[in-house]
């Protein structure tokens, strides 16, 4: 009897230990929990897987074998393999969620850019494609840093240099544009002997954060009916941030009502 009741008691006891040291299983994630889920942080996480896996194709045996279309639409497809799925998944950042589906709608692109390969505009649409993706790599890096492994890096900033320049180049011409506004002529008092000799000046300040080493523009002359009658070329050099000049131009034509100015170049 005794014996029984030792067995009894040592199951009853190695139940119990078993019992204890078992983990708890993880409760599975709710209903409730999935509908409020957002998905920034692995979009940034695949976002980074498929470039990566990008690479690794680039320097494959298969791309290498393959023709300039097919090894180009290949690299794009495994980006979008890896991150199309976020197009209709919810965001908590407004922000990251326009930038990341303008970079899966710039994907897209590529693949229909590759659609025209051969034609003559080829390459200059491949290449503002490359321009608007790596933009956009420096402008999600810029909300949320993406790490990569330390032999995928030197490929990531020679991307993101890239988008920098674009993003700088941008916003110089934004900001060239935005001087034309500066260019209000008014007449000024006529001192030359020539009947229908008419003066216009401006003095233009350059508002903007940027230095113009030229800058140009074309001043149509119009008539009362808004027709081109003749059309000047007025320039700027060595245009510095905060520089104030003076520029003007002339007419002859009895027939000037009205000008527009038109930016011509910059640099």
């Amino acid at each position: 009897m005794k014996r029984l009741l030792c067995v009894v008691l040592c199951i009853l006891l190695a139940v119990a230990i078993v019992g204890c040291g078992a983990p708890e299983a993880e409760p599975s994630e709710s209903a409730e929990d999935q509908e409020n889920k957002v998905y920034d942080n692995d979009f940034i996480a695949d976002l980074v897987k498929g470039c990566e896996a990008r690479w690794d194709y680039a320097n494959s045996e298969e791309a290498a074998e393959g023709d300039e279309p097919t090894y180009l639409k290949n690299g794009i497809n495994i980006e979008l393999e890896a991150i199309s799925k976020y197009a209709n998944l919810p965001f908590e950042d407004n922000v990251l969620k326009e930038k990341a589906l303008a970079y899966i709608n710039e994907l897209n692109n590529g693949i229909d850019v590759l659609s025209t390969y051969g034609a003559d505009a080829f390459y200059d649409n491949w290449s503002a494609h490359y321009d608007h993706r790596t933009q956009l790599l420096v402008e999600i890096d810029e909300l949320y840093p993406l790490t990569f492994d330390e032999e995928y890096q030197t490929i990531f900033n020679e991307l993101t240099s890239n988008g920098s320049q674009v993003i700088e180049n941008n916003e110089k011409e934004d900001a060239a544009n935005s001087l034309l506004s500066q260019f209000e002529f008014v007449e000024a008092e006529n001192e030359s002997s020539y009947s229908g000799f008419r003066t216009f000046e401006a003095t233009v300040e350059n508002a903007t954060d940027f230095d113009f080493e030229n800058y140009g523009v074309n001043i149509d002359i119009l008539n009362a009916e808004g027709i081109v009658i003749d059309t000047q070329y007025c320039s700027v050099d060595n245009w510095t941030s905060g520089k104030k000049v003076k520029v003007e131009f002339a007419v002859f034509d009895d027939e000037f009502a009205s000008y527009e100015v038109k930016l011509d170049y910059y640099a």
